[in-house]
């Protein structure tokens, strides 16, 4: 029936409750039996048809903004009112300084803009600014574009703790401050001003609320209550993406205002008056009073309860000493990484992350001044290779990777033992194992002393070697000795193995290099645009701190990729001890014994996969 296109929707729906009801039962006295199974396949049949192309209906639309949007302003209504704080905030500081030394507004704005504006004060028309580039409809895309990129990124940098989100409020609102006071300065603000805010009400607001959703999201993260920070974080991203919604639409309605009415300059004043303060009256209502009624009668009083509960994810447990096959080894990979992630960053926060915050200050403020801003491999080169000189770069290249491979060993020498992560137990198990990392030390010598390409290749073939003859001391407990008689062995017959896993693991990184490669090539952006899009963030809001932003250019460039390389080798070096593993079974057959003991006890069919153990 739920093959035709014509079927009775009544009947489908009383057979599909039957089917449902059918599936409990078995779930409680069958829940070994492929009986289960099949009646969970036919309940997904009917529920995927059920549901296929399903239309949002309208009065969901309404009702989220007049309900939906208006509850969450009024639940966030702290980290909004933090926004609004730090951004008004800032725009007393620019008025003040302004006022004090003229020059500053002329610094902060721009000395370019700043004559266009006095060119435009001349023609006695100060505002002439909104009616000089392009027609109406491109004004509105381009104004559009550029304030949801502020905004979206005011928001989504508040998941880093909400410091960007602060530091852009910071920026415009004392951009804004400065820009109202140099038009006090001339004379022309009583008329400007009220041009500006015809869509500046709607945009200013935007922003405050974005700002807003970006402290809420970081919120999440850094205070998680009862919650762990991923559902922590996941609550408040759900509830944050409301806010920002309701941003978006203000935005493009105040894009449409400033490409198509603002740019009517020269207006009457009532229609500049009716603009402005309708606009200032609708956020005040539907900002303020309207959620402020709906806090004091739905929500200080309990008669509305949200619904925040997030599903409880239990990780499963991945198991080293078992057989996969190449997919398995990946999806393991992936599995076990995410899980042991946390530990990895543990562990480098007490080693090689105080290393590269202490070369990096060193190399890029005390050593060396450069004049331009290098590309970022151009920094991990200098770094390495070319300043200061000699063995000094080979010592800063081994405290740097070194750290990397021990704090990656510990955290899955805690994941086989089930134990938590000690500050004491990570040094200890560094200082007896640094001696084992030999067959790396011996690697990072010769690439300094032979520095020609054909090291990347040569470092592909030696893979095996420098991981897995690297990784004996560290998988057991036995002595190094008798490790290294019973694992020379496995590394042979795994050589040409780990490199085919090392190739595979490295496919995401090089698939995304060439797709930002292509894409540099079309759009003329960079082909590492997501870390270029921080490093160009945070330029553009230290440069005026400073005479010499190249320093700082330079030195973040070194941090993010050091981070961005540590990612990857931690990656990689987690799918090689997976793969090592699986090898190592298949080879000496360790567990067999005790899976032949639950042959036979344990379930063969599942609904999904890896719902529970083979």
């Amino acid at each position: 029936m739920q093959r035709r296109e014509n079927a009775n929707p009544d009947e489908l729906t009383k057979l599909f409750v039957e089917i449902t009801d059918d599936l409990s039962y078995t779930r409680t006295f069958y829940n070994k039996r492929s009986v289960r199974v099949y009646l969970n396949y036919l309940s997904q049949l009917v529920f995927l048809k059920v549901n296929k192309n399903k239309k949002v209906k309208g009065a969901s639309f309404v009702k989220f903004f007049t309900f939906g949007l208006p509850m969450e302003v009024a639940r966030s209504w702290k980290p909004i009112l933090l926004s609004l704080v730090v951004f008004t905030g800032a725009i007393m500081i620019g008025i003040v300084s302004s006022a004090n030394d003229i020059e500053y507004a002329k610094e902060i704005m721009g000395s370019s803009y700043i004559q266009m504006t006095d060119e435009n004060i001349k023609n006695g028309d100060p505002m002439a600014v909104y009616h000089q580039h392009g027609n109406s409809a491109w004004s509105t895309f381009g104004l559009t574009t550029n304030n949801t990129i502020v905004a979206a990124t005011t928001y989504t940098f508040g998941i880093v703790g909400g410091i960007p989100s602060v530091v852009i409020l910071i920026k415009n609102g004392i951009m804004l401050g400065a820009f109202h006071y140099y038009l006090f300065y001339k004379g022309v603000l009583d008329n400007a001003m009220w041009i500006i805010w015809i869509h500046g009400v709607l945009e200013i607001s935007a922003i405050i609320l974005a700002g807003g959703a970006g402290f809420l999201l970081g919120g999440g993260l850094l205070f998680p209550g009862t919650y762990t920070r991923l559902q922590s974080l996941r609550i408040t991203a759900k509830r944050s993406f409301k806010i920002i919604i309701g941003c978006l639409f203000m935005l493009i309605i105040a894009g449409f205002i400033e490409g198509s009415i603002t740019r009517y300059t020269n207006m009457p004043m009532a229609l500049k008056y009716s603009l402005v303060l309708g606009s200032l009256a609708l956020v005040c209502f539907y900002f303020i009073a309207y959620p402020i009624y709906l806090y004091k009668t739905k929500i200080k009083t309990g008669k509305f309860i949200f619904n925040d509960t997030i599903p409880h994810t239990e990780h499963k447990k991945i198991p080293f000493e078992k057989v996969r096959e190449v997919g398995d080894i990946f999806n393991d990979t992936l599995k076990l990484f995410r899980q042991s992630f946390g530990n990895i960053l543990r562990g480098l926060s007490l080693s090689g992350f105080p290393f590269m915050l202490s070369i990096t200050v060193y190399h890029f403020f005390f050593l060396t001044e450069y004049e331009q801003e290098l590309d970022w491999w151009k920094t991990l080169e200098n770094v390495f290779y070319l300043e200061p000189s000699g063995w000094v770069n080979l010592i800063f290249m081994m405290i740097l990777i070194v750290p990397v491979f021990l704090s990656v060993y510990y955290a899955l020498f805690l994941y086989r033992v089930n134990q938590k992560f000690k500050t004491y137990g990570f040094y200890k198990y560094c200082f007896f194992g640094l001696i084992k990392i030999w067959p790396l030390i011996i690697f990072l010598v010769f690439m300094h002393l032979w520095q020609n390409p054909l090291m990347i290749l040569i470092g592909v073939f030696l893979v095996p070697f420098i991981f897995q003859f690297s990784y004996f001391g560290f998988y057991h407990e036995d002595k190094y000795g008798r490790l290294y008689r019973t694992g020379v062995k496995l590394v042979f017959k795994s050589w040409l193995g780990s490199i085919g896993v090392f190739l595979l693991q490295m496919v995401i990184p090089l698939i995304l290099f060439f797709a930002g490669f292509i894409l540099s090539r079309i759009f003329g952006s960079s082909t590492t645009a997501a870390l270029d899009f921080i490093t160009q963030f945070f330029l553009e809001h230290v440069n005026p701190f400073t005479d010499n932003v190249t320093q700082y250019a330079n030195a973040l460039n070194f941090v993010l990729y050091y981070f961005f390389l540590v990612v990857i080798i931690s990656f990689v070096i987690t799918g090689l001890a997976i793969q090592f593993h699986s090898v190592r079974e298949r080879i000496m057959a360790l567990t067999l014994y005790s899976r032949l003991q639950d042959f036979g006890n344990k379930n063969n069919l599942f609904e999904h996969i890896d719902e529970g153990d083979f």
